[in-house]
Parts: C-alpha cells; structure tokens; sequence
C-alpha cells in the first residue's frame, strides 16, 4: 500500500481501479466536496452503529482521547474563522471605493476618461500598439449615433450571473428580467461575531 501511495496512486488491491492521489487531494480542497463531507458526519453524531460498544474497553477510553483532541482542534478552527473574518472586514473597507466607482460606471452616473479605458488586448503586439491611436480615432468615426444614448453597461449583473459557474445554473429564465433591472449589489460585514450576529444584509 505504502508502495502504490508513493507513486502516486492509492488502491486496495492490486485489481482494484488506481485513483490518482493528486485527484484526491484536489476534491478534499474542494470546499463543496468538505461540506458535503461535514454534512454526512454530521448526520451519522449520535446514531448507535454497535462498532464502538463492541470495541475492548482500553480501545474505547483511547476513543474518548480522540474526542478530547478533536474538541481542542475544534476550538483553534473557531479562533481561525473568528480571524478570518475580521481579515475580510479589514480588507473589504480597501475594496468599498473601487466597488462604489464600478457602480457609477456600469450603472451610467460616471463616463471614464481616456486613460481609465486604456487597456491593451491580450494579444496586442508591438505592431498592434503602434496602430492603436489610428484605431481609436477610426472607432469613434464608426460610432453609430443611437450607441451614445446608452447608458453604462447593460445587463451588466445579469451577464455576471450568468456566466459565474457557481451560480449560473440557479439563474431561471424567470429571473433574467429582474436580474436584467439590477443597479448594484453590495454586503456590509460587521466585526461582531459572525456567528452570533444576523444574516449578512445585501
């Protein structure tokens, strides 16, 4: 076993399917797979299996050792989360300007200049760079009248939800005309406990 998990890949058998350590690895990181996880525990506290019972009694008080390390272990995670957490308050005050000036844009109250818009293509080169005051001034000529009395960026919320894996697929064709109507989104963090204070207000 020591053997196979060392190249890379962890099986109990020799005929059984290999599964690559790294996989595993990468779904134990994947935060829906650990949630999935805790919630499976957590379903299985308190239900009487007879494993334990039938265990010598030594085995079970090095049971109960275990519970007291997990209780401590617990405890550290809560202090880690508490810290988190007031890392994203610190750090979500930085973030509140740069927010704000994106809703001025896409909702339309704000026009950035020249300088705020100057972003090169990916694939702009040299040549491409050189030509590219010559393109501007061509894109403004090609302007279609009607295009300056759009204001911001349409469907600009709508167009993240949708193309936001973790949630694309929760967006209904119900919900595009309110998502379409959307100005801003915005999350207020207290410093409090997180887990003694209210619903994060949206």
């Amino acid at each position: 076993w020591y053997q196979r998990r060392v190249h890379g890949v962890s099986s109990d058998e020799d005929g059984d399917k290999a599964i690559p350590a790294t996989t595993a690895a990468s779904l134990l990181q994947d935060p829906a797979v650990m949630a999935a996880l805790q919630g499976k525990l957590g379903s299985m506290v308190g239900q009487a299996s007879g494993y334990i019972q039938s265990l010598p009694a030594p085995v079970k008080k090095r049971i109960k050792a275990l519970k007291k390390i997990q209780l401590e272990a617990t405890k550290i995670e809560a202090q880690f989360y508490e810290e988190v957490h007031l890392l994203e308050c610190k750090y979500h005050e930085k973030f509140g300007p740069l927010y704000t000036k994106r809703a001025t844009i896409t909702k339309g109250d704000y026009e950035p200049n020249e300088d705020e818009c100057e972003w090169p293509s990916d694939s702009e080169d040299e040549e491409e760079a050189a030509l590219a005051e010559e393109v501007k001034e061509k894109a403004k000529l090609g302007e279609k009248e009607e295009d300056k009395d759009i204001k911001g960026i349409p469907s600009f919320w709508l167009t993240i939800f949708k193309n936001v894996e973790m949630i694309a697929d929760m967006v209904q064709e119900a919900d595009e005309p309110v998502l379409e109507a959307l100005n801003d989104i915005t999350v207020t963090f207290s410093e409090k406990n997180p887990m003694d204070s209210p619903p994060l207000p949206l």
